[in-house]
């Protein structure tokens, strides 16, 4: 179902373009000068968009399954596969739902566009825009339910046990880093006084340890 109202979709705002694009008013002077750096990418795009269908056809259509076989060299065969007559009803009826969007984008963008228009501007045609506009709400809806909770939680488990052991690291480093600074007096004589110290400790562990 979701597949079928895709290509009615897909059918209606494609169309729409072409419908407004091709039938609708002259907005601007279109020029008549084509450069080869336009006209090279647009073959380009075309031909791939012709032979692309041909990579892939059913059983119908004389089954060649060039991207199906090349798939099959690194991911599993399919193990669910349709009948021939369910596979031309399922066509068909794709088909005729493609068909569809098109005749509604015909009705709403080419015969009635008066029409249409008027709906687009009335208060229900703006909130409708609107809403389409915000991507259906799933910006909000995953604000809500997904970005909100988590900062609700980070706030809450900003002092938990492991940033405890984080914290007490960064102190106990800053206050040896502290006590130590207090032998860094710059006075030689300081410093051969504890390096004494410091040999005649160690030769102790040594000897009586």
């Amino acid at each position: 179902m979701a597949g079928l109202t895709g290509a009615f979709i897909t059918s209606l705002y494609t169309f729409r373009m072409v419908f407004l694009i091709f039938y609708g008013e002259e907005k601007a002077k279109v020029s008549e000068k084509h450069s080869v750096y336009l006209k090279v990418p647009l073959v380009i795009l075309a031909t791939l968009s012709l032979l692309s269908g041909f990579v892939e056809m059913p059983q119908t259509l004389g089954g060649l399954s060039l991207f199906t076989d090349f798939m099959r060299t690194a991911l599993p065969a399919p193990t669910l596969t349709a009948s021939g007559s369910t596979e031309l009803t399922l066509e068909v009826i794709a088909s005729l739902v493609s068909l569809a969007g098109v005749w509604a984008a015909y009705l709403l963008f080419l015969r009635q566009r008066a029409f249409t228009k008027a709906v687009s501007v009335s208060t229900a045609g703006k909130i409708l825009s609107r809403f389409w506009a915000a991507g259906w709400g799933f910006d909000w809806l995953y604000d809500k339910v997904i970005v909100q909770p988590f900062l609700w939680m980070a706030r809450i488990n900003r002092d938990d046990f492991i940033d405890l052991i984080y914290g007490g690291t960064a102190w106990y480093s800053e206050q040896t880093n502290r006590f130590l600074s207090f032998t860094q007096s710059g006075n030689v004589r300081w410093y051969a006084a504890v390096l004494a110290f410091g040999a005649v400790l160690l030769i102790a562990l040594v000897v009586f340890v």
